[in-house]
């Protein structure tokens, strides 16, 4: 795989944060209220796993990184029910317990869809108590009870 692929992937991923994820929604918020930060401070840490969607959780820094972005590109060559069948096992892996891995991709979102097929991987204590926190706010105003249950697993 070309590595000049995946440094021109990373700048647009950026740019899409930027444009997309970090804009305000008709709540107040952006779709992502801590993407900025993580973008500004460098705490996101990008994975080429085009080749090797194990590279998800073999390759990943969360002790560095707020949130870990597994690129698996824009034709992945893994079927998406192959896919879902890993962030089964890498979600249901002991080994992982706090960790929390979902896909994001030009079919899936809500508020956003990706421009590409990632992973994303950040630690669930830490995403947990954001979410409590978000609770507090008028974040998930705009949620349908739908959305809100898939995410969070909570009723609205």
């Amino acid at each position: 795989m070309d590595r000049q692929d995946f440094i021109n992937f990373k700048e647009q991923f950026l740019d899409w944060t930027k444009s997309v994820i970090e804009e305000k929604q008709p709540n107040g918020f952006p779709i992502c209220p801590y993407a900025r930060q993580a973008r500004l401070n460098n705490e996101i840490q990008f994975i080429d796993a085009r080749e090797n969607i194990d590279r998800c959780h073999t390759n990943i820094n969360l002790k560095k990184y707020m949130i870990a972005i597994c690129w698996l590109g824009d034709e992945p060559i893994y079927t998406s029910k192959y896919i879902d069948t890993k962030l089964d096992e890498f979600n249901n892996d002991p080994k992982h317990k706090n960790l929390l891995f979902f896909i994001s991709t030009p079919h899936t979102g809500a508020f956003a869809k990706n421009f590409t097929n990632c992973v994303f991987v950040q630690i669930k204590s830490d995403i947990m108590s954001r979410r409590e926190y978000l609770k507090t706010t008028k974040y998930y105003e705009n949620w349908t009870p739908e959305y809100y249950k898939y995410i969070t697993g909570e009723s609205k």
